[in-house]
């Protein structure tokens, strides 16, 4: 309940400084902490099975994450590269490297400056499945967005529900060619 009360009181902090939160992402939050869905959740890129490209929905949940960490340059990010059991440790380690760099370049793709983001590789170590069946390897292959102190960077905060929607305000400002006579 306290880290509850905390978050919430820095998302109203946040919406209150300019460029930041809009009051919008506030309402969301509180919406989805008083409805039992506000925990704070890290977030979760699935791969397939020796790949490390992220899919087209995930691309959209990334961009979402990617509005936050924009608007919040302060909040630094923790991507951590899991894989399944099968292969070999060495294997595994640089595969969950991998995952977790694509993850990185994908976001800075997106506008989010290197420096905020800090990649780091368990390869098998840290299961979330433990069973040896496809369903259970496929939870594992993953790339977790950790965010020290629980910084919420769900949709339900950011409110953004696609890339084109998240995508960098710089873009947008660019001024126009005057048509020439």
């Amino acid at each position: 309940m306290f880290a509850s009360t905390v978050t919430t009181s820095l998302m109203l902090l946040l919406a209150g400084a300019p460029g930041l939160l809009t009051a919008q992402d506030v309402t969301a939050l509180t919406a989805a902490q008083t409805s039992g869905m506000g925990e704070q959740k890290d977030m979760r890129v699935h791969f397939g099975l020796n790949d490390a490209e992220i899919t087209a929905e995930d691309r959209d949940r990334l961009a979402v994450a990617a509005k936050c960490l924009r608007a919040n340059s302060n909040v630094r990010i923790e991507l951590v590269g899991h894989a399944d059991e099968r292969g070999t440790s060495e294997f595994n380690l640089a595969l969950g490297e991998r995952r977790a760099l694509s993850v990185k370049k994908y976001l800075e793709g997106l506008g989010v400056p290197g420096a905020q983001m800090k990649t780091l590789s368990l390869g098998e170590e840290r299961p979330v499945a433990e069973a040896s069946d496809e369903a259970s390897w496929a939870q594992n292959r993953r790339v977790e967005l950790f965010t020290p102190g629980g910084f919420n960077i769900s949709a339900s905060v950011c409110g953004a529900a696609t890339v084109a929607e998240a995508q960098p305000k710089e873009a947008e400002q660019k001024p126009k060619e005057e048509a020439k006579p």
